[in-house]
């Protein structure tokens, strides 16, 4: 026996109703002056690797900034040399 064919249209599947963002697009400002958004929780959590990383990179920043000014200063007058351990 033959299958009756429905009447009824079936509806297209419909796309979750997404939350929009509460903030827009920023307007008036110019690239001199940027906006910054700081919506990050109060404390951000930080694991000991990733510290150990930024410890890492952070401090050979500073050790390589500190030499440039030893040298910087050792060969201009008026500021005496830093002297590292």
């Amino acid at each position: 026996m033959a299958r009756a064919k429905s009447t009824h249209q079936r509806r297209k599947p419909c796309a979750p109703d997404l939350a929009q963002p509460e903030y827009g697009p920023i307007t008036g400002g110019t690239i001199d002056e940027p906006s910054v958004l700081d919506d990050l929780p109060e404390l951000i959590p930080v694991t000991g690797p990733e510290l150990d990383v930024i410890e890492t990179y952070l401090g050979n920043l500073i050790d390589q900034f500190l030499l440039d000014a030893a040298s910087d200063a050792s060969t201009s007058t008026g500021f005496p040399a830093l002297d590292r351990d």
